[in-house]
């Protein structure tokens, strides 16, 4: 990077300040309350989240500028600046930081200031970009080298065009439930419920799909009747109320895919629009982003009709900012604030979303959670490369995110379903987002895993990514080199070993989570720290219980993410906490030698189980595939009755005799020796205390699993209990 020792560099940076929006456009009043004190300086906290570190302050009405300091020792950078955020170009060295921010007036005195001190230990992203201003080069939705790319589309291309094609013509979800489709009702009372929020998210993506996908035919074939029905519904969806049901406040799901329909249509279409009939959706895209702007800047906690937002650990925030970032681009050049708004997106997404990411690939919120978040990442990231050139996929997260899809969720067998996780094998979404990092990034391991996914592309609201993504489509099935026997996602608190990507018969995959809590409260994340899965030729021998019939469902809620669902450790009946802010274990040794893994996981932190326990220590050995070994030492600050847990999706039994457990799948047998210095009880169920809903309440799809629980028959102080596993295919 740039020697900043000897000079300071001082960027000037173009942009408006926070003051009311041209043409009389106002944000939500929602927003108003939940602004901090002026100058707070909100990010980084007491830790960057990424390096370069993202700056971002509260605004002071009466500030003109702002210049910035940031230092560390001799090391020193200064920007002047209308906005109330900056990022350096470059990865900053480790160490102590302190960045100051000096509010001026009209005349240049300062009105004001505040400074906040703040570590960067975090490896740089070893990228270099200028995310303050940008010039734009082509359209971001559909450039001419992309519409003449599908318009000779053949191979997988022409077939996924085909069906595109199709689809469109085929009755909802492809069309709309109506031919005038109404603004939906907002909530009774402005009180939350999930029917009226599922039909607002369903009426939003409907108009969504159906105006991108015609404004895509419509300039590939030409055909005329396609860009009259977008218009049609961009014009009718232009009149609904950009802070009413569809608005960041009511369901930020509906405002983030009207912003994104209208700005895509807008876009493609302005050309062939009447004056009035541009300005009435122009309009209608501006009152949207300032409104969405205004829910993201300042970048702090807010309560929605949904609940509370702005967690940057949790999807919801990274889709408002990508919707935000496609309102900037179809703005660019016609309102003022649109450069503002692209820098922020391309920030925040630089500088407080990729970055959380595993540098190894791994998403903290799972393997469901893995496409449906990548979705609105590519849906800003392939805008700003098709519009400006830059390049965020060489981020080391979405170059090496696609690994660990393929590694931990593979086409078949086996998976690790640890936080919220549906229990599928990988489908069409899955293909697709995979399709996206394969045709970017060229890897022969992401293409085998699109080949090698079953479910064929078909849904309307995949097709059109897929004609984008799959121009790249090898003729001949990839040679794949060898996979690593296991992998630590040490930033995420994962240890994995998957022996065979592709192979269902042979594959074991060992798997164990001890990490932080990514958020400030509720996410995806269980109350499972030293847990553990292991499964072999796809049977789920030790396994998670509970399946993930929606977001705090009771089941859900109440068991499918509490410890009681997972192979930990309970105290007097009791597990860890859940969905709180510092619940944080971790991995404290990774050591593979040849075939053989070793780890230790504490769970130690005061937080996990309330202050009862001193230590909580898990040490794992796992041989070459058939062999696992399992010893635990827990140490309690009052005496207590102690529990150890196991699950699985196969029929259990335990001999009091010889302390042996049994667990016989479909393919492989599984046995384990309990040993214990104590005294202890053991119970097998194969009931949930809560049970899921419809559909999950389908025992054909969704079976009973089976729970055993070893307890110590008295209280007791100290145990280090010891669990020895071995097992091998059934015989035929």
């Amino acid at each position: 990077m740039r020697n900043l020792t000897t000079s300071i560099a001082t960027l000037a940076l173009a942009g408006a300040l926070a003051a009311p929006p041209a043409l009389g456009f106002e944000p939500n009043p929602h927003w108003e309350e939940y602004a901090p004190e002026p100058l707070t300086i909100i990010w980084p906290e007491e830790e960057a989240v990424s390096n370069p570190p993202f700056l971002h302050w509260q605004h002071l009405d009466e500030a003109e500028s702002y210049n910035v300091h940031l230092s560390s020792g001799a090391w020193r950078q200064e920007w002047s600046t209308s906005r109330n955020f900056v990022m350096p170009e470059e990865g900053v060295p480790h160490g102590a930081y302190t960045v100051t921010v000096e509010a001026l007036g009209p005349d240049g005195t300062t009105l004001d200031s505040n400074e906040h001190g703040f570590l960067v230990k975090k490896v740089s992203d070893g990228l270099s970009y200028d995310l303050y201003s940008f010039t734009i080069e082509d359209r971001f939705s559909f450039p001419d080298p992309i519409i003449e790319e599908i318009s000779n589309a053949s191979g997988q291309q022409a077939v996924y065009l085909e069906r595109l094609q199709d689809a469109i013509a085929e009755p909802t979800p492809a069309r709309l439930e109506s031919e005038d489709p109404q603004e939906p009702e907002g909530y009774e009372d402005g009180v939350w419920d999930h029917a009226t929020w599922s039909t607002i998210n369903r009426l939003a993506f409907q108009v969504e799909d159906y105006i991108i996908n015609r404004v895509l035919l419509y300039n590939v074939t030409g055909e005329e009747e396609l860009r009259d029905e977008a218009l049609r519904i961009m014009l009718i969806a232009a009149e609904w109320d950009p802070i009413g049901s569809t608005s960041a406040w009511s369901n930020d799901h509906a405002a983030q895919s009207l912003l994104r329909g209208l700005s895509t249509g807008y876009e493609m279409l302005k050309d062939e629009m009447t004056e009035e009939d541009r300005a009435l959706v122009r309009d209608a895209i501006h009152h949207r982003a300032v409104d969405m702007y205004a829910f993201l800047n300042p970048f702090v906690g807010k309560t929605t009709a949904s609940g509370m937002m702005n967690d940057p650990d949790n999807n919801h925030a990274w889709f408002c900012t990508s919707a935000l970032g496609l309102g900037a681009l179809a703005l660019h050049g016609e309102v003022e604030e649109a450069d503002e708004w692209l820098a922020f997106a391309a920030q925040m997404y630089r500088g407080m979303f990729l970055c959380r990411g595993d540098r190894s690939g791994g998403f903290h919120e799972g393997i469901d959670y893995w496409p449906y978040t990548l979705l609105f990442v590519f849906q800003f990231v392939d805008a700003l490369d098709n519009a400006t050139s830059l390049d965020l996929y060489q981020h080391p997260w979405l170059r090496n995110t696609g690994f660990f899809k393929a590694y931990v969720h593979p086409p078949e067998g086996g998976y690790v379903p640890f936080g919220n996780c549906k229990h599928n094998p990988p489908n069409q979404f899955d293909k697709v987002m995979m399709m996206r990092l394969a045709s970017k990034h060229n890897d022969p391991l992401y293409w085998r895993y699109v080949m090698e996914v079953d479910d064929p592309v078909m849904g309307a609201r995949y097709l059109p990514y897929a004609v984008l993504y799959s121009g790249e489509w090898p003729e001949e099935v990839p040679e794949v080199p060898e996979q690593p026997f296991a992998v630590h996602f040490d930033e995420m608190g994962w240890v994995v070993s998957n022996n065979s990507v592709f192979d269902a018969e042979e594959q074991v995959i060992f798997a164990f989570r001890s990490g932080e809590f990514p958020g400030r409260a509720f996410g995806h994340t269980h109350a499972d720290n030293n847990h553990f899965i292991l499964t072999a030729g796809g049977d789920k021998l030790l396994w998670d219980a509970g399946y993930y019939d929606g977001y705090l469902t009771p089941h859900n809620r109440n068991f499918a993410r509490m410890s009681d669902a997972h192979n930990v450790l309970m105290i007097d009946g009791k597990g860890q906490g859940v969905a709180v802010a510092g619940l944080d274990g971790k991995i404290t040794k990774y050591e593979l030698e040849n075939r053989t893994l070793r780890l230790r996981g504490d769970a130690s932190e005061p937080l996990i189980y309330g202050g009862r326990a001193a230590w909580v220590y898990r040490d794992i050995e796992y041989r070459n595939e058939p062999e696992l070994i399992v010893q635990d030492d827990i140490f309690l600050r009052e005496p207590g009755r102690i529990s150890f847990l196991l699950h699985s999706a196969h029929p259990m039994a335990f001999d009091m005799a010889t302390h042996t457990l049994t667990i016989t799948g479909e393919r492989y047998r599984l046995v384990g020796e309990f040993h214990s210095e104590e005294p202890f009880t053991v119970s097998i169920r194969d009931t949930f205390p809560v049970e899921p809903g419809p559909p999950y309440d389908d025992k054909e799809k969704w079976p009973d699993q089976y729970h055993l629980t070893i307890e110590t028959t008295e209280d007791v102080e100290h145990w280090e209990p010891r669990f020895e596993a071995r097992w091998e295919p059934i015989a035929e």
